[in-house]
């Protein structure tokens, strides 16, 4: 990502009398633009909030946040059923997390019915564009402490878990039933985001050929990388999988290729970077329209696997650069195969092939650790030796610990028994 100078912004872009005197504006204008991950982003709004926490919004008004919202892990708003009082008035709906002002018209908020209750736009810098929109609140110039040294703290993997101090030593039966219990309701939310795409589709073409643009832009988003996801499903939609599957193949690389987006390659090894997924995405995907790819699909599931290299010859391509390693592979078996397979077996009475989905999900041996499962596993004393602990302690994390789900975790209620 570009840096910016601090020439760049004007003092007159951030007027004096829209920010509190306690806020660092002039460390956070100096500061050059880190390419900040959006998940980061809520991590270091959500730090930001307590109860007497007042923000100025970017036309003046005051914010203060009594409730963010629970987090979604859906289409549609980052928070929902957050209560904002603004200028004294109490608001209730969603709110919206983004890195940049300019994202909300970017993503195209402004045109989805979704967007419609959010009450309160959160972005970390601003472009002072006056596009409107919701009353919008700019992080970085109120933050309570310089910019990278809340970065560093939202993102680093050291945090215990935030009831950790509420006990002495975790249980490790407690511990792991709710593991599984956030592994479960991890894989029941990737089925349902499959599931509410597909109806959305199956209004506009055949159910069939939903459920496989359904598929295809699932795969799309786990295709990215490095903060691409969202952009990657945007593309899926933006060239459909049946105008993709009916150009011939020399032109399918340029389908892809030329649609305009804003990539990410800030810390992105080439390999990973948009255009080579791209290439990939684009020879691989028309094999989801081939009846042939689904039926060796459903073989290797129902023979039961436990690598995700099993699924190899699936992702074949005349494409090698850009193509998927096994940690890609892992992530297009748990958010996308077992998920989607789920699904369709669900609809069409296969019991068996259900089952077997769903053990695949739960049965898999992990891939690498990442922050969330060394958060965990040194909380909890556990190891992470199969997928379903993978996913429930990324779950648990991300679902549970960051939105401050307590009430709802058997973890929390132990620690205020």
């Amino acid at each position: 990502m570009q840096a910016f100078p601090a020439q760049a912004f004007p003092a007159q872009a951030f007027p004096a009398q829209a920010f509190p005197a306690q806020a660092f504006p002039a460390q956070a204008i100096r500061e050059r633009r880190p390419a900040v991950p959006e998940e980061h982003v809520i991590g270091i709004w959500l730090r930001e909030l307590h109860p007497e926490r007042h923000f100025t919004a970017r036309g003046g008004e005051d914010v203060r946040v009594l409730d963010a919202g629970r987090r979604n892990r859906h289409d549609g708003p980052d928070f929902l059923d957050a209560t904002v009082v603004i200028d004294g008035v109490l608001r209730r709906g969603s709110i919206e997390v983004h890195v940049r002002e300019s994202d909300w018209h970017r993503h195209r908020h402004h045109l989805n019915a979704r967007y419609d209750d959010v009450i309160l736009h959160v972005c970390l810098y601003a472009e002072n564009r006056g596009a409107g929109g919701p009353p919008l609140v700019v992080l970085s110039t109120q933050m309570q402490e310089p910019l990278r040294g809340a970065w560093a703290r939202a993102r680093q993997s050291r945090s215990p878990l935030r009831c950790r101090s509420g006990f002495e030593r975790p249980d490790p039966q407690r511990a792991d039933a709710m593991i599984t219990l956030a592994a479960a309701e991890r894989f029941n939310r990737k089925r349902a985001r499959l599931e509410v795409r597909w109806e959305r589709l199956a209004e506009d073409m055949p159910s069939a050929d939903a459920f496989r643009q359904a598929v295809y832009e699932a795969f799309a988003r786990a295709a990215g990388y490095g903060g691409n996801e969202d952009g990657f499903e945007r593309l899926a939609r933006a060239v459909p999988l049946r105008e993709l599957s009916a150009a011939r193949p020399a032109v399918r690389q340029e389908l892809l290729l030329s649609t305009a987006h804003d990539w990410n390659v800030s810390g992105v090894l080439p390999g990973n970077r948009p255009r080579p997924r791209m290439r990939w995405l684009a020879d691989w995907a028309p094999q989801i329209d081939r009846p042939a790819w689904w039926r060796a699909l459903f073989t290797v599931i129902d023979e039961g696997v436990a690598s995700p290299a099993s699924f190899a010859p699936l992702f074949a391509s005349r494409v090698r650069t850009g193509s998927p390693g096994p940690e890609r592979m892992f992530e297009f078996a748990v958010n996308v195969l077992a998920p989607s397979v789920h699904l369709y077996a669900r609809a069409k009475g296969r019991d068996r092939l259900a089952r077997a989905a769903a053990a695949l999900f739960f049965g898999l041996s992990p891939s690498p650790e990442n922050r969330h499962t060394r958060i965990v596993t040194r909380a909890l004393e556990l190891t992470c030796d199969h997928a379903v602990r993978q996913q429930g302690m990324i779950e648990l994390y991300t679902g549970f610990c960051t939105p401050g789900r307590c009430g709802d975790c058997l973890l929390g209620k132990a620690g205020r028994g």
